[in-house]
């Protein structure tokens, strides 16, 4: 660039100069005229210098400007060969020294929740805010199972793994490839026999195919089998305690179930609880409660829309139109309301309620936040133990009175039959009498479970287990009272002097109907007699303790005789 041109009081050289705004004799013959501007002038590269003016040109064309710069036109300099060598740039860092830099991982952490302690709330992503975070849905439901969190472990591969992993993907896909030509030959070669048969038989190709194939048009979901749920016990037996790194894999497990199938090492109560094992796990990953905020509002998001497609495809399908509201749960989470609308259902609220969408979503949620949800408690071994251990203590205050009295399984016996004349009759052979919190099978906390609701196992009062022996000691008590009553009979013929015994209602009333009735109901009440018995006989033994009556006569004394004699 030419210095002197700053230095001289001679107007610049303006960059856009158009062919009308010069004079004839200074315009250039080329098409530069349209030059394109960028605010950095290296990037500019005209096509034909401008040419340079002697004198200043007109100062009607472009006045100059002082206050901005004016970038220059760049012009290609040739390098000179005397130029001084440039210092070399450094080595980029391989790949294998940018991993050694890195700091070592350190073990995860892998959170284990269970129902009574939930798991710790799981960390946000980057750029996600939890308004709540001081609960979390789980925390606020003990008794509800947790789905465990999913974690994914990679490690750092060297470049011999890397490539070990490129080689068994190439054969991977060639072996895909083939098996897609060799099931295309298979499918062309069924579609010609199909073809062929339909034809021989006079029968549609869609009625042969359907056969073929083994389709139904009801499909049903698959029941754990029994294999699959040794499977999954001894997937839970033997990589609980272990750290993640060194669990047995899949296959070493299924092995394991293969070989002890063969040898018949399972017994039939381990089977059947590895089948409520499996279960119980397939219904907790439906209905099991999110552990942490993040989770449970990812879930509510995925649900949500697809509610929101199904409300409005039916729609379209069929022309029903629905609404749906949600709302969250309570003030901790982190969902926000919404509606799920077709063919403009929410009008409904603006021209029935005089209300907008937005106020019954507010009170909507101010309804739900308010009210407590009442869930179903899940059906595994702690619901089993806190029923059976509620029903036996709700029947044993029932029958007793006492609403402040508990259980006593250790001086069941002593504190409890002893004192109260009461047992737990029906309680199951195969299940030790023990706290139902003790019990650690889920089949047999079941088992319990069933029988106290069915009423097999209940409470019932001792003395009906004796209602045999009461009964003939009942009838040796009569039979005494039947001697007594000969004997005072005897002595009262000897002596006037005694009055006569009173008689008990309820005992003649008794022996009445007993000596009326027929033969086959004379044993009919034989509890009653016996206590009927036992009154008059004690009755008969107050009277003989009581000082004798005066006598009584029929003869009538005149005074006047006695006067007379007098």
């Amino acid at each position: 660039m030419d210095l002197s041109l700053l230095s001289s009081n001679a107007s610049p050289a303006p960059l856009y100069q158009p062919s009308w705004a010069a004079p004839i004799d200074h315009v250039a013959p080329t098409n530069s005229d349209f030059l394109p501007y960028h605010p950095n002038g290296p990037e500019i590269h005209a096509v034909a210098a401008p040419p340079v003016f002697t004198s200043s040109p007109p100062l009607w064309i472009f006045p100059p400007v002082h206050d901005l710069p004016q970038p220059q036109v760049s012009q290609y300099q040739p390098p000179s060969p005397s130029a001084q060598p440039v210092e070399a740039a450094p080595p980029l860092p391989t790949p294998q020294a940018i991993l050694l830099s890195l700091p070592a991982p350190g073990p995860p952490l892998v959170v284990q929740p269970t129902s009574v302690q939930p798991s710790s709330t799981v960390p946000l992503k980057e750029g996600f805010v939890d308004t709540g975070g001081a609960t979390t849905f789980a925390s606020r439901n003990p008794l509800k199972d947790i789905q465990p969190p999913r974690f994914r472990f990679r490690d750092s591969q060297t470049d011999a793994a890397k490539l070990g992993r490129a080689d068994k993907k190439l054969k991977r896909d060639g072996k895909a490839d083939a098996l897609r030509e060799g099931v295309e030959e298979i499918v062309k070669s069924r579609d010609a026999a199909i073809k062929d048969l339909a034809q021989e038989l006079d029968m549609t190709e869609k009625a042969v195919r359907t056969l073929v194939n083994g389709e139904t048009h009801y499909v049903k979901h698959r029941k754990p089998s029994m294999y699959n749920a040794l499977v999954h016990k001894a997937k839970s037996e033997m990589n609980d305690d272990l750290p993640p790194r060194e669990r047995y894999k899949l296959k070493e497990i299924q092995q394991t179930v293969l070989a002890g199938m063969e040898t018949d090492t399972f017994s039939d109560q381990y089977k059947a609880e590895a089948l409520l094992e499996l279960e119980d796990f397939r219904k907790n990953k439906t209905t099991g409660s999110r552990s942490s905020n993040m989770a449970a509002y990812a879930d509510a998001r995925a649900t949500t829309a697809s509610v929101t497609n199904e409300i409005v495809c039916l729609g379209k399908r069929t022309g029903i139109t629905g609404l749906a509201i949600f709302a969250k749960g309570h003030i901790h989470d982190d969902y926000i309301d919404g509606l799920a609308e077709f063919n403009g259902s929410t009008t409904f609220f603006t021209e029935v309620l005089n209300m907008q969408p937005e106020d019954v979503c507010t009170k909507f949620q101010q309804w739900v936040c308010n009210r407590k949800m009442e869930l179903d408690t899940p059906d595994n071994l702690q619901t089993a133990q806190n029923d059976c251990a509620v029903s036996i203590k709700k029947g044993l205050r029932m029958i007793t009175n006492n609403v402040n009295l508990g259980m006593n399984y250790i001086n069941y016996r002593t504190s409890i039959v002893q004192k109260h004349h009461i047992e737990l009759l029906g309680w199951p052979v195969d299940i030790p009498f023990v706290n139902p919190h003790q019990i650690t099978s889920i089949a047999m906390a079941r088992k319990l479970q069933q029988a106290l609701a069915l009423g097999t196992c209940k409470w019932g009062k001792k003395r009906k287990r004796l209602a045999a022996a009461a009964e003939e000691e009942g009838e040796e008590d009569k039979s005494d009272n039947d001697d007594e009553e000969g004997d005072h009979e005897v002595e009262g013929e000897d002596d006037d002097t005694l009055p006569p015994t009173k008689k008990n209602k309820s005992a003649v009333a008794t022996n009445i109907k007993t000596h009326n009735g027929p033969a086959n109901k004379s044993k009919a009440g034989t509890a009653r007699k016996a206590k009927a018995a036992t009154t008059a006989a004690k009755a008969k033994r107050v009277a003989k303790t009581l000082p004798p009556a005066a006598a009584k006569s029929k003869e009538f004394i005149d005074s006047e005789g006695d006067d007379s004699e007098s």
